[in-house]
């Protein structure tokens, strides 16, 4: 995560630049504060233990981190000391107590210290400071007060260069005396291999020694979550230490020697709310994935920022899947299907993602609670399926529907024009306002697109389940199994409840230690530097011109406007290597499409741009997609549909029956060619259907040139017809089946990064976050999912109950109406726009 802040930046620069001046002739008293393990080096510690080491590592891991350690010391110096720190987002707060032996000259003293990184930069930089209150313990209760800063530099995989000051400024403190400032200077390799850690500090302006001291660390891995640790100066002080990590804990054992004898012990405790690699033998179990109402589709996900958790979307739990394959800890999955929103594309994704883990010889197990269709694709996917008791399996088939108007429009008087280009007479969105049914082609092709995903259907629970395909179809065609009955036929393994999940894990698979746990290990960056970048560019929803982004009752929008500036932002970083775009899209503007078409394709002169489809990437959508090097599609996927109209409506009749007279004035012989009060004329219609011909030549064109085909032969699959992503890589027109993590593949392959090699995956918001936007969006989405609840269901809920929804939502939640209507308005003149902050309120990465 990087974080920029000029103030915070040049408070960091100034304290670093100063220290010497701050530090000259200042005398050296017993420095025992703060305590840290033994031979922390300023360039390696980037953990909690970095408020007392060097600021600058609190930017490294911005999760929650406690610390805590005890000292104890077998010489006359004191008995012993202990250490708290608490840290997250860069952020630490820690305190520090100090307890002299028995019959010092002090009674002993309290550090409290504050830290702040505000500075990083692609894991490449990062910057902090911190500031020390002392407060001695003695009668007096004197007070001293210090500050610290640090630089930590990683530009390469094997080498960390790190520069602390501490104590900056003269402290003094009842019983101490003056507290000596030091400037640390440490440098850490990893010398080929990331097991062993290297490191050296040495300290400057230290008592004007000399020499200055020099210390030496070993770090040993030789097994995950086990390090061994030695540590040596030149005076002959050694120290051993041992590690244990188990995910969310780790303990640290340490103990010291002097030349001549034992001197000192010391134990510290850590807990971390995102779990680390740990030693396989602990902790091992079973990782819950969970598809219900939160996970989002794509890649972005919108919420309120500072305040929603982490999003879930479906790439981030593919790329969790796929980390759970090679993780000791993860013994197999646990997939809870708890809605069936997710499009079939999104669902066929997390389907391959299931199948690539059951490869690594691990298992998974289906919890289906509700079991239709879509949620039956993905469940059937896993080694069980286990339903809840009085569960109703709902697999139907397939099918498509769509919706005739043009009895009712003529009705109510109003008719409307279509212009569709030359041969598309499979371009069938215009029939549902000018005809009363389909036409042949178009029942040609929804017959086709429906046989195509049935087809693909029969297959998948056929294969997964052991039943011939005639024994899937009849099953389909009973249309709904009880659950007794679904367990009969060989659909459905187990009946249980949900509560009673971990036996019946057991009994599936005996011997295994059944623990449900819901975060990973977060992929530990065991080199330094940057990893090489990847940008996703998701864009959902009807293609517009101007400005995008998702509406209240959920529509969402691809602006012309937002999608080119984020394409040309993405494209503008250098820090990425490639691009992937995910678009889901049923079309729209041709102005709109032609313009980020246009981005897209300049975009992929600087840096190879490969193309996701999701659900639907048809009509805009795919002149959309020809913008890219490649083209992914899922089975499923719905692409194609070359093809360009024009519709103009008439309402004259309408204004008639509702005695509307309208009386036009104009300069300009076509000035109102769109008005809704006539229809158009006949050189009109030939105007609009010349431009409706030339945008089809140029999505032919366009398309022959992405796709290196003839014209005549995109003609013949053009047409205005649709193909399921499977036909659609048949006839060309996709170059290859599969999902987001696919096509991250097929990027990270032509920008010559190794397949094994991690990188760090980008969104790039096509639109900013609106505050305003996203509370009322959640005010509207609590509302719909209560009155879900209370029977308020059917196609098209979105659509059919949104607006009446959305009048309720107000008094749902007692947010006065007045008040609504002005935060909308405030945001219409000048958008709150924040970027998309997320404070990840739980443990998963």
């Amino acid at each position: 995560m990087n974080r920029y802040s000029r103030p915070g930046l040049v408070v960091c620069i100034l304290s670093i630049s100063m220290a010497p001046l701050l530090l000259a002739g200042q005398s050296r008293p017993e420095d025992k504060l703060p305590l840290k393990p033994p031979g922390s080096s300023v360039a390696v510690t980037d953990d909690a233990f970095s408020l007392m080491v060097n600021p600058a590592g609190l930017a490294v891991h911005p999760g929650f981190e406690g610390t805590f350690m005890y000292y104890q010391e077998m010489n006359n110096s004191y008995s012993f000391g202990q250490s708290l720190v608490l840290k997250a987002y860069g952020m630490a707060l820690g305190l520090d107590y100090l307890k002299p032996e028995a019959g010092a000259a002090t009674d002993g003293m309290l550090r409290y210290s504050i830290g702040w990184a505000p500075l990083s930069y692609r894991d490449i930089f990062f910057a902090g400071a911190s500031l020390q209150v002392y407060d001695s313990l003695d009668s007096g209760r004197g007070l001293g007060v210090g500050w610290s800063a640090g630089l930590l530099v990683r530009p390469w995989r094997y080498l960390s260069l790190g520069l602390a000051g501490r104590n900056l400024g003269n402290v003094g403190v009842t019983g101490l005396g003056r507290l000596d400032g030091k400037l640390d200077i440490g440098i850490a390799v990893r010398p080929g291999i990331d097991m062993v850690t290297i490191s050296s500090d040495v300290s400057l302006f230290d008592d004007n020694r000399s020499r200055f001291p020099i210390d030496f660390r070993i770090d040993v891995e030789p097994v995950s979550g086990l390090k061994l640790v030695a540590t040596a100066d030149l005076d002959a002080n050694l120290s051993a230490g041992i590690i244990l990590d188990m995910a969310h804990i780790d303990l640290g054992f340490y103990t010291w020697f002097s030349p001549d004898s034992f001197s000192a012990a010391s134990v510290h405790i850590s807990a971390t709310a995102d779990a680390r690699p740990a030693l396989a033998t602990l902790g091992a179990g079973w990782l819950r994935i969970d598809v219900d109402q939160g996970l989002a589709a794509g890649a972005q996900a919108d919420g309120i920022p500072l305040i929603s958790k982490k999003p879930r979307t479906v790439l981030s739990e593919v790329m969790k899947i796929e980390r759970a394959a090679h993780d000791p800890r993860v013994n197999g999955i646990l997939l809870v299907v708890d809605s069936n929103h997710l499009g079939p594309a999104d669902m066929q994704e997390l389907s391959q993602a299931v199948s690539k883990f059951e490869k690594s010889g691990k298992h998974v197990v289906a919890y289906l609670s509700q079991p239709s269709t879509l949620s039956y694709l993905l469940a059937v996917s896993a080694d069980k399926v286990v339903v809840p008791p009085g569960a109703v399996l709902s697999i139907l088939g397939t099918k498509l529907s769509t919706y005739y108007l043009k009895d009712t429009l003529e009705r109510l008087g109003v008719e409307v024009e279509a212009e569709k280009a030359r041969g598309n007479v499979f371009k069938s969105a215009p029939d549902s306002f000018t005809k009363t049914g389909p036409s042949d082609p178009a029942r040609e092709a929804y017959s086709s697109l429906v046989q195509d995903m049935y087809t693909q259907l029969v297959s998948k629970i056929a294969g997964a389940r052991g039943l011939s395909a005639q024994r899937v179809k009849e099953l389909i065609d009973r249309g709904l199994l009880d659950c007794n009955e679904a367990q009969k036929n060989g659909l459905v393994d187990k009946v249980a409840y949900i509560d009673g999940i971990k036996e019946v894990i057991n009994g599936f698979f005996p011997g295994q230690r059944i623990v449900l746990i819901r975060s990973l290990a977060a992929r530990e960056k065991t080199s330094w530097g940057p990893n090489r970048r990847i940008g996703i560019i998701d864009l959902k929803g009807t293609i517009v011109t101007g400005k995008g982004g998702k509406g209240l009752l959920g529509n969402e929008k691809i602006g012309s406007a937002t999608a080119s500036a984020a394409i040309e932002r993405a494209a503008r970083d250098n820090s990425l290597e490639a691009l992937v775009v995910r678009i889901d899209s049923p079309g729209g503007s041709v102005f709109a499409s032609d313009q980020i078409w246009r981005r897209m394709k300049n975009a992929g002169k600087k840096k190879p741009l490969v193309i996701s489809m999701g659900n639907m990437a048809a009509s805009g959508g795919y002149y959309l997609s020809c913008g890219g090097d490649t083209i992914v599609a899922e089975p499923w996927s719905i692409t194609g549909s070359i093809g360009v109209f024009a519709l103009r409506l008439d309402a004259s009749g309408l204004l008639s029956k509702l005695g509307i007279k309208t009386a036009t004035f104009k300069q300009g012989k076509r000035a109102d060619m769109w008005s809704l009060s006539r229809p158009a004329t006949k050189s009109e219609r030939e105007t609009i259907r010349s431009i409706v011909t030339g945008f089809y030549d140029r999505f032919l064109n366009t398309v022959a040139m992405s796709r290196h085909m003839d014209v005549k032969q995109v003609e013949k699959i053009a047409k205005g017809r649709a193909w399921t992503g499977r036909k659609a890589r048949d006839l060309g027109l996709v170059d290859q089946l599969g999902g987001l993590a696919e096509a991250i593949d097929i990027a990270k392959a032509k920008a010559g990064i190794p397949m094994d090699e991690d990188v760090d995956l980008v969104v790039v918001p096509h639109q900013p976050l609106s505050l305003v936007r996203a509370l009322l969006q959640t005010t509207l989405n609590t509302a719909m999912n209560a009155a879900a609840k209370t029977g308020v269901s059917g196609e098209g809920q979105g659509i059919d109950y949104g607006k009446e929804i959305a009048g309720k939502a107000v008094s749902f939640l007692g947010i006065p109406p007045q008040l609504m209507q002005l935060l909308l308005d405030v945001e219409g003149r000048k958008p709150l726009a924040l970027s998309s902050i997320w404070l990840n309120l739980d443990s998963v990465p």
